[in-house]
């Protein structure tokens, strides 16, 4: 993440929302917020949200894996025991939501496939 500069940047997207339609009709929805901790040092927040058909209320994804993740067989964990969250987004889908963050405000006006609507 390029947090190092943020505070220089001008009117920086803080807070993004992205939405990823599946072929089965499901909708994901994920949400990355810039966060600032101790001492001021910045960091990302995600979480996502998934629902079934464009008619179906949004639920939440879990990031935490399965209760016996820590004892499954690797071929078993990737089966069953990885969190919702892993489960239903991917690495990309993740990385190109989180990595608008910290970017000024025009870099997202100014990109014609950015929906207007998933800042906040």
């Amino acid at each position: 993440m390029r947090f190092d500069n943020i505070t220089q940047v001008e009117n920086p997207i803080t807070k993004i929302t992205r939405h990823f339609p599946r072929e089965d009709g499901s909708e994901v929805r994920i949400v990355a917020t810039l966060m600032f901790g101790a001492g001021l040092h910045p960091s990302a927040d995600l979480y996502a949200h998934r629902r079934t058909s464009p008619d179906a209320p949004w639920q939440l994804l879990s990031s935490e894996p399965h209760p016996d993740a820590r004892s499954m067989s690797i071929e078993e964990y990737n089966a069953r025991g990885r969190s919702p969250l892993l489960t239903h987004t991917t690495f990309a889908e993740r990385v190109k939501t989180s990595g608008w963050l910290g970017l000024p405000q025009a870099t997202f006006d100014n990109n014609p496939d950015a929906n207007p609507y998933d800042l906040h």
